[in-house]
C-alpha cells in the first residue's frame, strides 16, 4: 500500500478575516496549513525499507497566470500572511498567491 497526500483546501478569495493566531484566514487555510501537514507528514512520505515513499499531490489551477515580482523577499511574504494586502485583496488573488507558494514549497 502506498502512503500519498492530497492537498486541496479551499477559502474564500476575498478575505479581511484573520485567524485567532494573527494570520490571514486564506493564506492559513490554503498556504500554511496544507505546508505544516505536509511538514508532518514526511517522515512517512519518505518511506522506509518496509514501504515505498508516498506521494505528495497539491492542487493549484488557481496557479496559472500567477508571479510575484522578482524583488519579492521572505518579509514581504510573512507580510502577506499577517496583514490584509488591499490590492491582494481587492482583485481576489489572495487564493492564487497562496496556491503559487503551495507549489513553491512542495518544490
Amino acid at each position: 500500500m502506498e502512503t500519498g497526500l492530497s492537498s486541496h483546501p479551499q477559502a474564500g478569495t476575498y478575505s479581511t478575516d484573520m485567524t485567532t493566531d494573527g494570520l490571514v484566514l486564506v493564506m492559513a487555510v490554503n498556504l500554511l496549513g496544507p505546508a505544516l501537514l505536509t511538514e508532518l507528514m514526511l517522515p512517512l512520505l519518505r518511506g522506509s525499507d518496509k514501504r515505498p515513499p508516498g506521494r505528495l499531490v497539491n492542487v493549484a489551477a488557481a496557479v496559472w497566470g500567477a508571479q510575484l515580482p522578482a524583488t519579492t523577499t521572505a518579509d514581504d511574504l510573512a507580510q502577506l500572511c499577517t496583514h490584509v494586502d488591499p490590492k491582494l485583496n481587492s482583485s481576489g488573488k489572495y487564493f492564487q498567491v497562496a496556491k503559487y507558494l503551495l507549489i513553491h514549497h512542495a518544490m
